[in-house]
């Protein structure tokens, strides 16, 4: 089995949820936010007792992409044209009040009272 990659089945079937990733092009210097629709989550076995997961997204432009590791990471093409690397939002739930620095942030992470949701949003595509 080296060098093999063994699908296991679907780990969690039914409806999926809807997360926000937000990336940065190197292009434009543009920051963008989409929300993307989980279609699938797997474990891959990489042999020798490893296993590695997988979670695919439907894009809004209805590509799908996969994350692999599971690491909360797509690559996609910006509005531009040019390739990004977008991070899902983690979003901690906090006292800090949310305000235009979350609305308007522009890496993964969130701690304040919002806990993701508001995160990067003034950066949203449909």
């Amino acid at each position: 089995m080296r060098g093999r990659m063994i699908t296991a089945p679907v780990v969690s079937p039914g409806p999926f949820p809807t997360f926000a990733f937000l990336g940065r092009c190197k292009g434009c210097k543009g920051i963008v936010r989409v929300m993307v629709e989980q279609v699938e989550k797997t474990r891959v076995s990489l042999g020798y007792g490893r296993t590695e997961a997988r979670i695919r997204y439907r894009l809004p432009n209805g590509a799908i992409e996969t994350d692999h590791g599971g690491m909360g990471r797509i690559f996609a093409s910006c509005l531009c044209g040019n390739h990004v690397e977008f991070r899902r939002i983690r979003g901690t739930l906090s006292e800090k009040p949310c305000g235009a620095a979350c609305r308007n942030a522009k890496g993964p992470a969130c701690v304040c009272a919002c806990a993701g949701k508001n995160h990067g949003a003034g950066f949203s595509v449909s």
